[in-house]
């Protein structure tokens, strides 16, 4: 995990979206500035690895999906819809 001072404030940690180890990189749309707290708490939660996509997955099975219904289908639905265009946003960023 990253923990470095961000203007002057060490309350603030720089989140790679796409993990430095499969690939990512330091370019500033693969940079998510956050708390400590919130840094911890996704490396916690899905582990230092965990794409944005996979995140959603892991909340959609673990909360939403244990027992499928419409209203949790269009959820899961229109999440993945928002996590696919997450992950394209962050590697069209890395080509330019």
């Amino acid at each position: 995990m990253s923990r470095q001072k961000i203007n002057g404030s060490s309350s603030r940690s720089r989140h790679h979206i796409l993990p430095k180890s499969r690939g990512g990189g330091n370019e500033k749309a693969n940079i998510k500035i956050t708390t400590k707290k919130q840094h911890l708490a996704y490396n916690t939660l899905f582990g230092s690895n965990a794409l944005p996509e996979e995140a959603v997955m892991i909340l959609i099975e673990e909360w939403f999906y244990k027992e499928p219904n419409l209203r949790n289908k269009k959820l899961y639905e229109l999440t993945m819809k928002l996590a696919k265009l997450t992950t394209k946003y962050v590697e069209d960023q890395k080509e330019e």
